[in-house]
């Protein structure tokens, strides 16, 4: 048995790094959500090699379940967890130690880094980019969510956790915001962040932003 071969999917890797992660998170929390994954989906992720990919037809059971065993609360903050813990794996680490080094430890670094290292996760599940807004705040948003995904909306929370563990990254002291379109088609993650933490520059940015917005 294997993975659909083409549409929305997940690196096999950072699927069973998740998981595992989940014993450090809340002992036993793993093997209660492997025993809500159905044996064929099961079977398919312990399987597939890591750098290959995992349809959310499959994965969508094991973040279904992750939210049933701890809640939707606590499985956010799992995922946020996680992240930091995924950016230690092969799979991540030598990107996010470049990028973050070419970038920058601050809130738009935070972002170009999450929308660069997407595609090494998922595949086909939405369009990452940073966009600029209004009020100046960094955002990710989530363009051309796949119907298979608005279908699996809890994805959306795992996605909510994963970009706070981004920001956690980089050590940004903040908070993060998102917003889901009624009909899942995007959704947008807006950095706030303490106004310590940004240069002078980005304060004159947004100091100049607001006051056009006024005008």
């Amino acid at each position: 048995m294997r993975s659909l071969d083409r549409g929305p999917a997940v690196r096999a890797s950072a699927v069973r790094d998740t998981l595992a992660y989940l014993d450090k998170f809340e002992a036993g929390s793993r093997a209660r959500v492997l025993e809500r994954v159905p044996a064929e989906a099961r079977a398919i992720i312990e399987s597939t090699p890591g750098t290959d990919w995992i349809s959310v037809e499959h994965d969508h059971w094991t973040v279904d379940a992750i939210i049933e065993v701890l809640g939707r609360p606590r499985a956010i903050q799992c995922w946020r967890g996680a992240l930091g813990n995924l950016v230690e794996r092969p799979l991540l680490r030598s990107f996010v130690s470049a990028t973050l080094k070419a970038l920058g430890r601050n809130p738009v670094g935070v972002v170009r880094l999450l929308a660069k290292g997407w595609p090494l996760v998922y595949r086909d599940v939405c369009e990452p980019k940073l966009i600029a807004t209004v009020d100046g705040q960094p955002t990710i948003r989530f363009d051309h969510i796949a119907p298979a995904v608005q279908r699996y909306r809890n994805y959306l929370d795992s996605w909510y956790g994963g970009v706070q563990g981004f920001a956690d990254l980089a050590g940004v002291r903040g908070h993060v915001e998102l917003v889901v379109a009624p009909d899942v088609s995007w959704a947008e993650a807006k950095f706030f962040w303490n106004e310590h933490e940004r240069t002078p520059k980005e304060l004159k940015q947004q100091q100049s932003g607001n006051a056009g917005t006024k005008a």
